[in-house]
């Protein structure tokens, strides 16, 4: 079995913790979190990705994540990403996220082969084996770890539900204006098929150039280069087909 790491939370979780801190305190804390997770998915192989300074979701919509500029980033964040290169052999994502490489890698191995660990909702756009290693704030445990499945069904459900709510906490991507988590639950259910709910979620949004970039934005890659608006194309009709040009 091979663990794909979203490295970007392991270095952010470790510098987070050690602001205070000694860089030899962040990265004992940064070693000690891969070989925990090692150890917890029982991998025998690994492959940790980390974000590059290049992502094309940037130039498709320049708002992308634009909260996050207020955020405090841990003085260790960026030297803890420089470390887990050397010490760890991680992989830099070119042009696209960690997460599109670990949904990349998931997708072209063999099924059961790869388990991705992480602890990001997007990940879950991604079929296959999953680890969500255990969160904890101020020694209170807020999540515990997990193993799950998820099913291409139970993928491609996560990604229409986020293309109706948006994510506008994280990366700054506002949804259907008026849907929340209720709404946007009944809608999917209503739907079962893909098509319908291409359909159903096309009508609420204002225009079709709008829910194609939000969809390009939030989906997570499964090939490289992958553009989910192709999976609509043989659904497209009249002016909607003819918006794809301006994209």
């Amino acid at each position: 079995m091979k663990v794909l790491i979203d490295s970007d939370s392991v270095a952010f979780a470790s510098a987070a913790s050690s602001d205070d801190q000694e860089f030899w305190v962040a990265q004992s804390r940064c070693d000690d979190m891969v070989r925990r997770i090692l150890d917890e998915t029982q991998a025998d192989e690994y492959e940790l990705w980390l974000t590059g300074n290049t992502n094309f979701r940037y130039n498709i919509y320049p708002e992308y994540k634009a909260q996050r500029k207020k955020q405090h980033i841990p003085k260790w964040y960026v030297p803890l990403k420089e470390y887990l290169q050397t010490a760890w052999q991680a992989n830099v994502a070119d042009g696209c996220e960690a997460d599109d490489m670990v949904g990349v890698q998931q997708m072209a191995a063999p099924p059961g082969s790869t388990l991705i660990a992480h602890i990001d909702k997007d990940i879950n756009m991604i079929p296959g084996l999953h680890y969500h290693w255990g969160i904890t704030r101020l020694g209170k445990v807020v999540r515990a770890p997990e193993h799950y499945e998820v099913t291409d069904d139970e993928a491609l459900f996560n990604f229409y539900y986020q293309l109706i709510v948006g994510d506008n906490g994280t990366d700054n991507i506002k949804g259907v204006r008026g849907c929340g988590p209720v709404a946007a639950h009944k809608l999917l259910l209503q739907y079962p098929s893909e098509e319908e709910r291409f359909h159903a979620i096309s009508d609420l949004y204002s225009c079709y150039e709008e829910m194609a970039v939000n969809a390009k934005c939030l989906w997570i890659w499964r090939k490289m280069n992958d553009d989910v608006t192709e999976r609509w194309s043989a659904w497209m009709t009249g002016q909607k087909e003819e918006s794809t040009d301006l994209l």
